[in-house]
């Protein structure tokens, strides 16, 4: 998909910053994926950066949708302010995540980018609402041996997880909060077709199609390549 213009705004601060851990394409085209699904009332990001990632989110969502993205370094959080001073709908709080972001809770999406927030499942659960959906990305199909914090999100119990490719060695993890705990894993290659890589139990397969992720990727799968 096209890169939307305030993703390209977005990515000016960071160069202007000299901020380069912003949210990859492929990762964002995910984000604006997912954040147009029906059903999405309030989303949060833990991790703003510039507002790249952000920009990917605002630019799916439909008025009067909030986002709220926490940034704890004061230079990026004032860029990202002022990157969407003119979207009511998008609020940038200044801040240590755990402290800003549970009063806006709960959210139906919620994109865990940076904070250390991957390494803390209780805390960042708190804030979702029930069959929310989570991203986590940064992470790489070239790690060798193990991966305490992806495995610390595929076998957790009260979230259903599958790995998506978003290009290149790029891997996120993309998790639907369960409404029975049972715990287990999906995984999606990228290669050569994105969707075909899927395995898991039938009732894992269920809990995904139940709120439309995994027939959302299907066809923006199949759309992309």
């Amino acid at each position: 998909m096209s890169v939307p213009p305030l993703v390209a705004r977005a990515r000016a601060a960071a160069l202007e910053l000299g901020f380069e851990q912003s949210c990859r394409d492929g990762d964002g085209a995910l984000l604006h994926l997912l954040a147009e699904r029906r059903g999405i009332e309030r989303v949060g990001e833990i991790g703003t950066g510039t507002g790249v990632g952000t920009a990917w989110l605002a630019s799916a969502l439909p008025p009067g949708v909030p986002l709220y993205t926490a940034e704890l370094e004061p230079a990026q959080a004032r860029a990202a302010t002022a990157l969407f001073a003119d979207d009511p709908d998008v609020h940038v709080l200044e801040g240590d995540w755990r402290d800003v972001l549970p009063s806006h809770a709960p959210f139906d999406l919620l994109f865990v980018d940076g904070g250390h927030a991957k390494d803390d499942p209780e805390a960042v659960l708190g804030l979702a609402a029930p069959s929310a959906t989570l991203v986590m990305d940064d992470f790489s199909a070239d790690w060798v041996g193990r991966d305490p914090r992806r495995e610390r999100w595929l076998g957790h119990p009260r979230v259903t997880t599958i790995e998506v490719g978003t290009g290149g060695n790029a891997r996120v993890l993309l998790c639907v909060v369960r409404r029975e705990a049972e715990s287990g894993a999906l995984h999606v290659v990228n290669e050569p077709e994105p969707i075909a890589g899927l395995r898991g139990s039938p009732s894992l397969r269920g809990d995904l199609a139940e709120i439309g992720v995994l027939g959302d990727l299907r066809r923006a799968l199949r759309r992309d390549h």
